[in-house]
């Protein structure tokens, strides 16, 4: 009887205007797309962060690669990120010149092309 009571008490509530609809727990302009600029390239080894700050999500990301003048798709996945970055490395799995592209809603980010130089290749 009580639990009636009181969605009785929160639709009167609402019905004056008095209580609005809850508000999202995470707002949408707090959620920032987090990718480093640049590809660390060192020791024979790639390396770059992603991740999302402020909020949960599932980011899609692709590897590009330089093919003949175009960036074509090299691999791509998508990951659940919760208000956190990862970082990504490899070696000879990942292109000879190389860059990162992350979306999240309308939100899109690119890294700066980077050479590979143990790379596996820039065409498929």
């Amino acid at each position: 009887m009580r639990r009636i009571a009181g969605v009785a008490a929160a639709a009167a509530l609402a019905a004056t205007g008095l209580v609005g609809p809850a508000a999202s727990a995470q707002a949408a302009d707090a959620c920032t797309l987090e990718l480093s600029k640049y590809i660390y390239n060192g020791a024979n080894m790639v390396m770059w962060s992603q991740g999302l700050s402020g909020c949960a999500g599932t980011v899609d990301t692709e590897v590009q690669s330089l093919c003949n003048g175009q960036w074509i798709v090299w691999s791509q996945w998508s990951e659940y990120y919760n208000n956190q970055t990862a970082t990504y490395y490899g070696d000879v799995d990942y292109p000879n010149y190389m860059r990162v592209h992350v979306t999240f809603g309308t939100q899109e980010k690119y890294t700066e092309p980077a050479q590979n130089n143990n790379g596996g290749g820039d065409c498929l």
